[in-house]
């Protein structure tokens, strides 16, 4: 795994759906994205941007009703 080389990759996904979205003139709702750092041994310090929007950083978030955290943990959501 290169970090440097997976976070650039993941920069120019969202660049090219950026750069799709924009020919096709749909708009993107940047305000309910998040970058989430999923990892066992620490986190990748790097900004990730949907054209001029920095994508905020959480711990947590809820997607689809689930809560899930950095750890890639369900205790918010089970509540143990």
């Amino acid at each position: 795994m290169n970090a440097t080389q997976d976070i650039a990759e993941l920069q120019d996904s969202f660049n090219r759906l950026k750069d799709w979205s924009d020919i096709w003139q749909l708009q993107s709702s940047t305000t309910k994205c998040v970058k989430v750092n999923i990892c066992k041994f620490g986190s990748v310090n790097s900004a990730l941007t949907v054209g001029e929007d920095t994508l905020p950083v959480k711990t947590m978030v809820k997607d689809l009703g689930a809560t899930v955290d950095c750890n890639f943990k369900y205790n918010e959501h089970v509540k143990i």
